[in-house]
Formats: structure tokens, sequence, C-alpha cells
């Protein structure tokens, strides 16, 4: 295991850490993902007569990889034309920053690049199948309750290369804002909770599925009713500085997974600011019978919301108030996915936040020590990086980019 490191304030800064493994000849492969992905799998990338190294990521964020990182796993950094250098994702070339002379690849030079965790989304196209027959068939999203995590791991592998042509990297883009930009200190943003305390084998009555059973996997909470009562779980999640605008407001999604072919009846509350100490006003509820998964939503003006260190606060209550004295009342918390205006302001010294789109902006990101700052954009391979203001702002200007994330 080697450290990665990072020597300058970064968006999408988290912790550095990442496993690699030199790889002369050979390419490693399990044969469930042969099969898995056997429908649009393209092997083309990968070329045997090439070196590779194989970076383990199991965090999103901004990684640095050293010339000595690489020497202590074997590469020999003098056969290395460091402007040929190139990272793979997914067989995907992504953009990479060499900090260093691109004519010479010295100990102390680093490759920064955007690394991102392994999550389900990528097996919803084949995992998820009602069954694994034929092409046509299509992703079930009534079984993939979350693909917020992955089924197998939460590490992504990454596999640099060189010799060849000339890689893709991040270009350095002006820093000053145009001319009428629109001065941006907060965004729209979505927050995904999602702890795994339980594991759930799935329901007993699905069967036929060679990968995966309805329902099966981690959840956060279990309530196992046997009796007519009601039973509850607060939960605190942090979701950073958001504003306190009225015309603004605070939207919650609870993914509910039932356990049981009883009779369900869940409740969504949410703490609000007027409502006293320990005050959850009911917002939403949702009664079936089954194993189906259902979703609770609720919607709150941002100034109405209690909020203490960074947290707000939401209940989630099981009525089992239709027992009917032999079937237990089983469900879990899934997820919980709360959107929020919120300002740019570094938490931890770490940000990561959306484009408002398209237009002729200025991003004002606060909380910056002084110095220098970077920011990457990895949808458009744009590195913005310069001197942090005195009031502890890092500003740049950007336009048109609809898509990207910093």
């Amino acid at each position: 295991m080697l450290t990665a490191h990072l020597k300058t304030q970064v968006c999408r800064v988290r912790e550095f850490c990442s496993a690699i493994l030199l790889v002369t000849g050979w390419l490693l492969v399990s044969s469930l993902n042969v099969q898995a992905q056997a429908y649009d799998y393209d092997p083309s990338w990968y070329d045997a007569s090439a070196p590779y190294v194989k970076i383990g990521v199991n965090k999103d964020g901004v990684y640095a990889i050293s010339g000595a990182n690489l020497a202590s796993a074997g590469v020999a950094l003098g056969q290395i034309n460091p402007a040929t250098l190139r990272l793979l994702e997914n067989g995907i070339e992504i953009p990479i920053w060499f900090e260093g002379d691109e004519a010479v690849f010295d100990p102390s030079d680093e490759i920064h690049f955007v690394g991102r965790r392994n999550t389900g989304e990528e097996e919803g196209e084949w995992a998820y199948y009602a069954t694994q027959t034929s092409e046509s068939n299509a992703p079930n999203d009534d079984i993939q309750s979350s693909s917020y995590h992955s089924l197998y791991s939460a590490t992504r592998y990454y596999w640099l290369t060189w010799g060849g042509d000339d890689g893709l990297r991040y270009v350095d883009s002006p820093i000053a804002p145009e001319p009428g930009a629109q001065t941006i200190t907060s965004v729209r943003q979505t927050f995904h909770n999602e702890l795994n305390f339980t594991y759930y084998q799935g329901d007993s009555q699905d069967s036929g599925h060679p990968y995966f059973t309805h329902g099966e996997g981690y959840h956060w909470h279990t309530f196992n009713q046997n009796s007519i009562r009601r039973d509850s779980v607060i939960v605190g999640t942090r979701i950073g500085p958001f504003t306190s605008s009225p015309s603004e407001t605070v939207d919650f999604e609870a993914r509910i997974v039932a356990g049981s072919a009883a009779h369900h009846n869940v409740i969504l509350k949410i703490r609000m600011a007027d409502g006293g100490p320990g005050v959850y006003v009911p917002m939403d509820e949702d009664d079936w019978t089954g194993y189906e998964y259902r979703t609770l939503t609720a919607s709150v003006p941002q100034n109405e919301i209690f909020r203490f260190n960074g947290q707000v606060y939401l209940e989630i209550v099981s009525d089992n108030q239709y027992y009917d004295g032999v079937t237990p009342n089983k469900v879990f918390t899934d997820w919980f996915r709360i959107s929020t205006t919120r300002h740019l302001t570094l938490s931890s010294r770490q940000i990561m936040f959306p484009s408002r789109g398209n237009g002729n902006y200025a991003y004002s990101v606060n909380g910056w020590d002084p110095g220098s700052a970077i920011v990457y954009d990895p949808t458009t391979a744009r590195r913005y990086a310069g001197s942090v203001n005195g009031s502890g702002a890092f500003v740049f200007g950007d336009n048109g980019n609809a898509d990207g994330v910093y």
C-alpha cells in the first residue's frame, strides 16, 4: 500500500490512499466479470506488449502519484517519456496533470488525477437483469434499490501506461471571469447518505436470478416487529453549510425496503426549527403489503429546517398497526438523499460541487488557507490554478460548461 499525497489545496480533495501494482504482459480478469460485461465490454484498450501500473482508488478525490511511488513499485523512471503517460478508467483514457518537466521523469515529479470509488451504477446494466439470457433484457430499477455501493468492492482500478502516442492532459484555463459574469457563491447539490449495518439475504419468494435476489444487500436500519407497536429511528446527516433562503427548499428522499409479506406502514418525519427540541413533524406516509421498495419524500423551506453542526435530522417510523399475529413486519431503511442549496465553502479542506450549467459564471469558493488553490474539472479536462484572495476565497470563471463537476 502506497500513500498518494497532494501538496496544494485542491477541489475534490479527500483522503489520498491508493494501492499500485506493476503489471507487465498480462491482465487479470475474473470469469464473472467477463460474463457480466459480455454485452458491451470492449477489451481492445489493453495492449499485451505495453507496461501497466494498476492503481486502486476507494474514495472520490484528487490523487497524486509521485515518481518515487512508481519507482518503489519497480518502475524504471528513466525508461519513461512523461509525455506518453496515459491513464485508463474502464478502458477509457482520462486526463491527468503532470507536475514536473515532461522531458524527464524525476522521483519528485507527480501525476495528478481525479479518481472515483467503485459504485453500483455500471452493475445496473448487467447484475440486475430479470434474466441473463439475451441482449434485449433491460435493467430492472425495481430490483436495484441503490447504486451507491457496488455489490462487490468499493475499489475502482486505474491503469497507468506509457510509450506510443502522447497522453490526454488537463489544460490550464484562465481563472479571470469574463466581463458580465454572474458571481456564484452557492449551488444546488444532492447528498446521498447510506450506511451498511445489516445484511439481508433477499426475499424468500424470489428465485431464478443467477446473480442477485430481490432485496438482497446491506441496509442501514432494521424494523422487525412481532406485535402491534410503533418503532422509530432518528438519523442526523451532515450536508454542509446551506443557505437560509425561504425561497429555497430542502428536499428529502428516504428509501424503504420491505423484508416480509406483511402489511407495512412507514412515516417520514423532519425536525423543524420552530417545533422545539425533539419535535419531528410528519411529512409523508406510505402503506402497502408485500415485498416492494418504497420512497418517502418531503420538501421544506430551508429557513424552517432545524440544523446543528451542519446536520439535519429526520425520523423514520414503522407503525405495525396491521399485525395479523402471524407474519412479522420487517422493513429496512436503505438510504437517504437530501437536496439543498449550499454555500461554496470548504468543509474539512475539501469540496466537490456541480456547475450551474451553461452561462457566464464566476465561482467564488470560500474557506481556503492563504496561498494557492487548484480546481479540476474532469468532464472538460480543465484546470484552474491561482491565488487565494485576502478573504480566503478562490474565484474562477467558467463559461458554457453544462455538465461540469469541480
